[in-house]
């Protein structure tokens, strides 16, 4: 949490005498992150992900990317597709900007079945293993802007299927390209 805060303080610094964010604190406050956010949003996203008349997420990068760790400044559009929960290539964290999300977190040992739901509103921060497995619910027609840093790639990520499928890759469960459309999911395509 300390790097998240440090990430966030040193972009909503203010130019004022003491070096500190608009709020006088050592932290940037959810009000000074809202202003810097709604900054950087007024330029365009470098990346935008889904379909074009509906993207998914737009992302911008606040750290250049790199091997390492990267931070991103994420628009969530929309939930993330409901067949299954996915998991990711690197440890990560996320703290909400504006708006917020339903987080299904799902079980450890058996990463398809659903154990919890948990609201994420302004000002959460969660943390999470590149193996925890999870789904976004983002409210409809509503957004979600969070800080997402990431520390280094440790595997390739997927999605867990239910009824014993199983483990698919992101680039078998989605489809195009960069995975930006729907795709054949856990195989419910196969069968019908």
């Amino acid at each position: 949490m300390d790097a998240l805060n440090s990430a966030g303080a040193a972009i909503a610094v203010s130019a004022n005498a003491t070096g500190l964010p608009a709020s006088g604190q050592p932290y940037a406050s959810l009000e000074d992150m809202q202003a810097w956010a709604e900054g950087v949003m007024a330029r365009a996203p470098d990346l935008i992900i889904g379909e074009p008349a509906r993207p998914y997420l737009r992302r911008w990068w606040v750290v250049p990317r790199n091997y390492a760790a990267n931070t991103y400044l994420h628009e969530i559009l929309r939930s993330d597709d409901d067949r299954a929960g996915h998991d990711h290539p690197w440890p990560n964290a996320s703290y909400v900007i504006f708006s917020g999300y339903e987080e299904v977190i799902y079980d450890p040992l058996q990463p398809w079945i659903e154990v919890d739901r948990v609201w994420r509103g302004p000002g959460s921060f969660v943390a999470r293993k590149a193996t925890d497995t999870h789904r976004l619910i983002v409210p409809d027609g509503g957004r979600c802007i969070s800080l997402f840093t990431t520390a280094a790639r440790e595997r390739d990520w997927g999605f867990w299927c239910p009824d014993g499928k199983g483990w698919v890759h992101w680039r078998d469960f989605t489809g195009g390209d960069a995975g930006e459309i729907v795709g054949r999911g856990c195989g419910e395509a196969d069968h019908g």
